[in-house]
């Protein structure tokens, strides 16, 4: 039997996350969820990046610096006044994207110290000398200097997400194997899931509305976070709308390899 046939939707997402961490491990990709989308047709396009990315994987490889031609001119950041950084940084970006190369961040970062990175960290970066394939090359600030706080605010946000849409397989990558809870007791990970499924299934629908980040506290490989939580939700026995609010506690580990996953939950109903 065809395996494309064996799966869910969740097992398939669960999977395509799956691929996601291995791409980003091997080629440094960051590629976004896509939640709304079809998982099978994301399943088969994350194997085609994945078989493209192997393809060149032994090619020849070079720093970005020799990759675009080895321009002249690239002045260091500190040699740069704070009058031509921007220009500076303009012709640098339009220069990569010449070469299908783009460089971004997610967070503000200021002017000249993302013109440092992108003249030290990418362009000393080695990638596969093939040109004229149209693949674009993709470097993220965050993914050489990781930004705790915003990673933080990801993880507690895509956890009510997952949770209110009902996507355990992929929300159970979320929690550590044991979990604290609002009674200070430790439980394992399925028993804190099955809590949380019987307690939301007193919902008929209820989707996040917004998220309100009280403290967010990172001290090495550990992080606490308290935030109120505002849904929309409608009961699954009257049926009636209404907008509610938690106020919630997090506590939250580092795994080393730059993913935080949660070790602690506070919240009504566990």
């Amino acid at each position: 039997m065809d395996r494309r046939y064996i799966y869910n939707e969740d097992e398939l997402r669960f999977e395509n996350e799956v691929k996601k961490l291995k791409l980003r491990a091997q080629f440094g990709m960051l590629l976004d969820d896509d939640p709304e989308g079809c998982p099978r047709r994301e399943n088969e396009w994350l194997n085609h990046l994945e078989a493209y990315e192997q393809e060149y994987a032994d090619y020849n490889r070079v720093k970005v610096y020799s990759y675009i031609g080895e321009p002249r001119g690239i002045k260091p950041a500190e040699l740069i006044s704070r009058y031509e950084i921007e220009k500076e940084l303009g012709y640098l970006t339009e220069l990569l994207a010449c070469h299908n190369i783009e460089v971004s961040t997610i967070c503000d970062v200021n002017e000249r110290e993302f013109y440092r990175f992108v003249t030290e960290d990418v362009m000393r970066t080695e990638i596969p000398n093939v040109h004229g394939n149209g693949h674009v090359r993709r470097f993220v600030y965050e993914e050489y200097y990781p930004n705790d706080v915003y990673d933080v605010q990801v993880t507690i946000i895509d956890f009510f997400q997952k949770s209110f849409k009902g996507e355990w397989k992929l929300l159970e990558g979320k929690l550590a194997p044991k979990v604290q809870t609002i009674k200070r007791t430790t439980l394992r990970r399925t028993k804190v899931l099955n809590r949380l499924r019987k307690w939301l299934a007193f919902y008929e629908e209820i989707d996040l509305h917004d998220i309100r980040f009280q403290k967010i506290e990172v001290e090495g490989r550990k992080a606490v976070v308290s935030a109120y939580v505002q849904y929309d939700a409608a009961l699954a026995v009257a049926g009636e709308s209404h907008v509610g609010e938690w106020f919630a506690n997090f506590q939250l580990a580092h795994d080393g390899w730059g993913y935080w996953y949660i070790t602690g939950v506070f919240i009504p109903g566990l």
